[in-house]
């Protein structure tokens, strides 16, 4: 298959789903066992969930069926492009085939409940100028272009499937900045860190996002002061759980929330076949493995790894993004 022929039948197909004899026995005793199996099916879960995941599940399942109303999905996601990328602050691949494999994984739902679904991408675009110093404009190119991407897919989209991106910060005023500093105020800090090893993962991961050249210029700073703004940073994200239009929003009992990685409250799909990697901190590539092309979503450190790999592109008609108009395809990694 060539790359534009992969990328097209993504696109056109990932939200279709043919039912099985198999499919068509259990729905015969009902759809409720049905749903429940396929969003819990190991080929798009990569982690196990919990009882109170599991009680949520059960709970949306039942009320869509007895209201006959659509399954309803929140995917919360940081609302930006780690800017390390030479993609960034627009969607890449990574987008496109997390959209399409997220669209894979309710298919079979929209086959068997006819409400359908509403799949909504909640934005935390909101902390994040403030938490990792990237600029306002910056994060609305990167908004802009994830709505376009959606466009794209939505007249292949079945009638009963709906699919929207919602800022959090579009629930909030100026009353944002005195909510999150209460939260700072209120937050346990020795609690927060934990254990040494927590803490060093939680200050490796803002160091990944924290842009010191940006909305301010903090390149100047002692390494003693960049230490200082990368553990504020990590205190705002800790806040930022527990703002209350977040918690209304994503969390309430009628939803579904899904997640790239495991975390509580969600269910762990990853972000494509072949990665868990954050979509948004992700970067988007095609492996070819003889005559198989694979999708894959690399991390900011195995995006480096790869600098000096040699690769072929292959140009993608008819995407006006500028980051979907060709694709990088590499030899399949070990």
């Amino acid at each position: 298959m060539f790359p534009a022929e992969f990328i097209l039948n993504q696109l056109q197909t990932c939200s279709k789903y043919c039912l099985t004899e198999e499919d068509k026995k259990i729905l015969q005793k009902g759809k409720r066992d049905f749903i429940i199996k396929k969003l819990l099916s190991k080929k798009f879960k990569k982690w196990s969930v919990d009882g109170e995941v599991m009680n949520r599940l059960t709970s949306v399942v039942d009320k869509s069926i007895k209201n006959n109303s659509p399954i309803k999905f929140a995917f919360p996601f940081g609302g930006y492009k780690l800017w390390r990328f030479d993609t960034a602050p627009e969607v890449d691949w990574s987008e496109f085939f997390a959209i399409a494999y997220f669209c894979e994984y309710i298919s079979s739902i929209l086959s068997a409940h006819e409400p359908g679904v509403i799949f909504q991408f909640f934005s935390d675009d909101i902390i994040i100028e403030r938490m990792n110093n990237i600029q306002k404009n910056d994060l609305k190119n990167y908004l802009d272009s994830f709505r376009k991407l959606i466009e794209c897919f939505k007249p292949f989209f079945p009638a009963n499937l709906k699919i929207e991106l919602i800022r959090i910060g579009d629930f909030y005023g100026d009353e944002f900045d005195e909510e999150i500093n209460r939260l700072v105020s209120e937050l346990n800090i020795t609690e927060m860190w934990g254990d040494e090893a927590k803490r060093e993962k939680m200050l490796k991961t803002s160091k990944l996002n924290y842009k010191f050249d940006g909305v301010e210029d903090f390149t100047e700073l002692t390494e003693t002061e960049k230490q200082k703004k990368l553990e504020m940073a990590v205190i705002f994200h800790e806040a930022y759980r527990k703002v209350l239009q977040k918690i209304i929003t994503v969390y309430p009992p009628d939803k579904i929330v899904l997640s790239s990685r495991p975390s509580p409250q969600t269910i762990p799909l990853g972000s494509c076949k072949n990665s868990a990697i954050k979509f948004w901190c992700g970067y988007g590539i095609l492996e070819r493995d003889g005559d198989e092309l694979v999708e894959r979503i690399l991390s900011y450190e195995q995006w480096k790894k790869l600098a000096s790999t040699q690769y072929e592109q292959a140009a993608i008609p008819n995407f006006q993004l500028k980051n979907l108009q060709s694709i990088k395809i590499y030899p399949k990694q070990g």
